[in-house]
């Protein structure tokens, strides 16, 4: 397994990793289980998602928010953790994706485009 860490340092990454285990509510196993699955497939793709937001632009719609459920938005996280200079796990901190802003809802799976926050229909 080769989960990319953020600049932070050591300590901080694991702090980190294990605030996320924590609000997803599962053990350590259930935790790595999921990060090994998320090496080898991803849950959350940036490629269909951005297709995603091209398709609902083209027919007019813009939406402002990027619904993710728990699987995903530990995909997303470890997504943005391989870019510069970013955190990883940090669920208080606002994130964009292609301009829509990423929010994670109670499912355990979801990814869908909003216009609204729609976090408590979600759930």
């Amino acid at each position: 397994m080769s989960i990319h860490y953020s600049s932070l340092p050591r300590s901080q990454n694991i702090e980190a990793f294990e605030r996320l285990r924590e609000s997803l509510g599962l053990n350590r196993e259930e935790f790595v289980a999921l990060l090994e699955a998320e090496e080898e497939r991803p849950a959350f793709d940036p490629m269909k998602v951005r297709d995603l937001l091209k398709t609902e632009r083209a027919r007019g719609r813009e939406p402002g928010y990027l619904l993710l459920g728990k699987r995903e938005m530990v995909s997303f996280y470890h997504f943005v953790s391989r870019g510069p200079d970013e955190d990883v796990g940090v669920p208080e901190r606002d994130f964009y994706f292609f301009g829509v802003k990423v929010v994670g809802v109670e499912r355990w799976s979801c990814v869908e485009l909003a216009v609204d926050d729609l976090r408590d229909q979600a759930a």
